[in-house]
């Protein structure tokens, strides 16, 4: 499972995250800056990023 958060986010706090990365046994969590709840995905490093998790 990947997990994206938007540091700014009020939605998803950083405690949840964390739990939901202990839950998953291959669950990875991903905070980007500048980012509200739910991150775009519209930039190369964000495409980027989700990519990399797929392929692996």
């Amino acid at each position: 499972m990947l997990v994206l958060r938007g540091q700014s986010s009020d939605l998803l706090l950083p405690d949840t995250a964390e739990a939901m990365r202990n839950r998953g046994p291959r669950a990875v969590v991903v905070t980007m800056a500048g980012c509200g709840h739910a991150p775009a995905l519209n930039t190369p490093e964000q495409f980027a990023l989700v990519e990399r998790f797929l392929s692996a």
